[in-house]
């Protein structure tokens, strides 16, 4: 090795040690005195691993535990702050004066007069020994008081901005939080109110119910409990004695408990008693493991008195993301649509293009969905709601299988909702019967009906019993068919199709016939049957026009080819800026032989 080396590392190992050394002393003060300067030291505050003060009606002691403080007498969370501020004060204790024994004695008293002759005591238990003081009385002018360090028969003084870091009592050293959740380790929940229940905390975060049943709980609502109950301050601190009248604030039979554990082992139990007549919106609480009831906000007992329904997952199915797949069952054939990278296709021998927007749609409507009655936990005859022939039948599945199915039974009830069920849970539920109005019934709702413009070949309008047809001509432009005179606007005419070929519209299964003249359609008596050629994957797409359904939308009905009708909204402008203007028969000439 080389010798410089060597000689470098013996001098750095002589600095580090002499570094050492200096930090682990004790701070040291020169005191003025009758007799000279005399020494005063004060240990490190984070040498400090126990303090205890007694004074008059106070005794108070916390031992540092691990990284935090612990109270003993009773026993009790610290409040870790007022500790810490005593223990830099205790460090930074500087002496003003000293007065020895001698002087001292020669006064009448002089023990009494500085409040010495029934001194409290603040005990610092470090990790070399103990350092006690015994605190005496105010100065006459009030900014300064007198103490002695046990072993010293002198008196010092000091600036009494010392004495704010004591406590005054035994709570304010206490940790005021109900409970410290975050320093506590639990994985159950057990609650006792209007309902009876237990949930466990499953590896991903997730809660899951236990008991009374085994079902899916609302994590959010167990997650509100546990920081409401977090953020939860002790206003008072009212006994410690566990043989104190529990009847006197409504603790004997309470009126509800939550259980923290780990496991099987109890880490926390809560108890919640009646108001204090003089404080509204606090509550008496008994902390049983530390045997002491204290007063508090009231803000966490009316979750623990909801029902269980409130506590479960009103989520009724799980996420969707990711979907590839859905099978439909509903008033007809059965059918599919597949992902195919950004492309959707409704599947069959004729695989054809479908609207990803509207199944985009139906799997938010899928995904949103919420259960609104918990009807049957367990479904024991599937024919009571329907699920034994299900009106309808939806199966997502995604790149590792199936994600979720759901079966829509029966309508139920008078507030107009409809029986529910997951394939993989036994429970029946309510969900709201709207919910299942927007989910596509038929391959028409999910089919693409978009196309290029430049396919269309021909155009047949037909208003109140008379009809006119335009069709393209070899060149692009349009003209009126038959004998009829005039040629169309062409521009217009294909500002219009461009209009109809974008539609973008949610689709519900078309009304029964009865239902039409209320929605418009008599009235209006308005088609439009668009032709098309080349390969859009349809031939005809057939429009008729219904009335308004508000200041800017209008019922139509749609169908591509012989496939079942849907109902939908277009825009109040598509219709009359662009369709009627231009393909209207009161704007169109007229056959020399009437009507074709």
């Amino acid at each position: 090795m080389n010798p410089r080396s060597t000689w470098f590392f013996v001098i750095a190992a002589v600095l580090l040690a002499a570094y050492i050394s200096l930090s682990n002393r004790h701070r040291g003060n020169g005191v003025p005195s009758a007799g000279g300067r005399v020494e005063f030291t004060s240990p490190r505050a984070q040498e400090i691993v126990e303090v205890q003060l007694v004074r008059s009606n106070l005794a108070v002691r916390a031992e540092r535990v691990g990284g935090t403080w612990r109270l003993h007498n009773p026993d009790y969370p610290a409040q870790v702050t007022g500790i810490e501020n005593l223990l830099q004060a205790v460090e930074k204790l500087r002496p003003i004066n000293y007065i020895t024994a001698e002087q001292w004695r020669q006064q009448p008293e002089g023990r009494r007069q500085m409040g010495l002759e029934k001194p409290g005591t603040l005990t610092i238990q470090t990790r070399s020994g103990p350092w006690i003081l015994q605190l005496g009385g105010m100065s006459p002018l009030g900014n300064r008081f007198y103490f002695q360090q046990v072993g010293d028969d002198g008196v010092y003084v000091a600036d009494n901005s010392f004495l704010a870091a004591l406590p005054h009592t035994v709570a304010d050293w206490r940790n005021h939080s109900l409970v410290d959740l975050e320093q506590v380790r639990f994985d159950r929940i057990e609650i006792a109110g209007r309902a009876q229940l237990e949930a466990v905390r499953e590896p991903g975060g997730r809660w899951r119910l236990i008991r009374p049943l085994e079902a899916r709980a609302s994590s959010e609502q167990f997650q509100n409990l546990i920081e409401t109950i977090q953020r939860t301050e002790v206003t008072s601190f009212v006994s410690d004695s566990p043989a104190v009248p529990l009847d006197d604030f409504g603790l004997q039979t309470p009126v509800a408990q939550v259980v923290f554990k780990l496991g099987t082992n109890e880490v926390s139990r809560l108890q919640f008693g009646r108001a204090p007549t003089n404080a509204p919106g606090e509550i008496y609480i008994r902390r049983t493991a530390n045997t002491n009831i204290v007063q508090a906000n009231a803000d966490a007992a009316p979750l623990l008195l909801r029902p269980l329904s409130a506590f479960r997952d009103k989520q009724l199915l799980p996420s969707l993301e990711g979907a590839t797949r859905v099978e439909i069952v509903g008033t007809g054939p059965a059918f599919a649509v597949d992902r195919s990278g950004t492309n959707w296709f409704l599947g069959g021998t004729n695989r054809l293009p479908a609207d990803a927007a509207n199944i985009s749609a139906c799997l938010r409507a899928l995904a949103v969905m919420r259960i609104e009655d918990y009807v049957d936990d367990v479904v024991a005859d599937p024919s009571r709601y329907g699920f034994d022939q299900p009106r309808r039948r939806y199966s997502i599945f995604g790149t590792n299988g199936l994600l979720a199915t759901l079966l829509i039974g029966v309508p139920y009830g008078t507030q107009n909702r409809v029986y529910a069920k997951r394939a993989d849970e036994p429970s029946a539920y309510g969900i709201p019967a709207a919910y299942s109005t927007v989910l596509p019934q038929f391959p028409a709702q999910l089919r693409s009906w978009r196309f290029d413009p430049t396919n269309v070949v021909r155009i047949t309008v037909e208003e109140k019993g008379e009809k006119r047809v335009v069709e393209r001509s070899p060149v692009g432009d349009w003209k009126f068919a038959g004998n009829s005179l005039g040629v169309a606007a062409s521009l217009g005419i294909d500002e219009a199709v461009y209009g109809v070929s974008q539609l973008n519209s949610q689709r519900f299964p078309a009304p029964p016939d009865a239902v039409l003249p209320g929605l418009g359609f008599t009235e209006v008596n308005h088609h439009i049957t668009i032709e098309l050629g080349g390969t859009s994957g349809f031939k005809t797409l057939r429009l008729e026009f219904g009335g308004r359904t508000n200041a800017v939308t209008q019922y139509a009905l749609a169908q591509l080819d012989d496939s079942e009708p849907v109902l939908i909204e277009i825009s109040l402008s598509l219709y009359l800026n662009l369709i009627r203007p231009n393909l209207s028969l009161g704007n169109s000439p007229r056959s020399a032989q009437g009507n074709p």
